[in-house]
């Protein structure tokens, strides 16, 4: 899975982005899901997150139930988890805008 390195190490180092948001699409007991090779996939984003200095972020595109494995690996990261594109990215874009505003007015 080095493609996922070179991106995450790509984004970490691009001053152009502030943030880094892993989209996924696999809900827990879907047929065609391998969750082992989704999970890998979580703890290599793990790791980019704790070598990094950016919020990482992983958003689920549907709500509802997510495999346990993945929210308690992401959990121990520190990585939070939002649900929905739409109040995914609303969510990320708030924190980020009340960020900026703190660290502007100290």
């Amino acid at each position: 899975m080095p493609n996922l390195d070179h991106a995450l190490a790509a984004l970490q180092s691009s001053p152009d982005h502030d943030a880094v948001v892993f989209l996924r699409d696999n809900s827990d007991g879907q047929p065609m899901d391998q969750p082992e090779t989704a999970l890998n996939y979580l703890q290599q984003f793990a790791r980019a997150a704790a070598a990094s200095d950016k919020p990482h972020y992983l958003m689920h595109i549907r709500a509802g139930q997510l495999d346990p494995a993945h929210v308690a690996c992401l959990r121990e990261a520190g990585i939070p988890i939002v649900t929905g594109i739409r109040e995914g990215l609303g969510a990320i874009d708030k924190l980020a805008r009340w960020c900026d505003w703190q660290r502007n007015s100290l």
